[in-house]
């Protein structure tokens, strides 16, 4: 969730931990796919890479 949720703007390890263990505990298909759909959208854009 991390990964769409900011990339390199999160620098707390403590955070990434937190958003990927609020991930797994609330897991839906339909998110995945808002997931899936976000990444498309911000590498398109190549948002956060640097």
């Amino acid at each position: 969730m991390w990964q769409v949720s900011g990339r390199n703007k999160i620098t707390d390890f403590e955070k990434i931990v937190e958003l990927d263990c609020q991930y797994l505990d609330s897991w839906r298909f339909f998110d995945d796919l808002k997931i899936i759909l976000q990444t498309i959208i911000i590498v398109l854009q190549r948002k956060g890479a640097i």
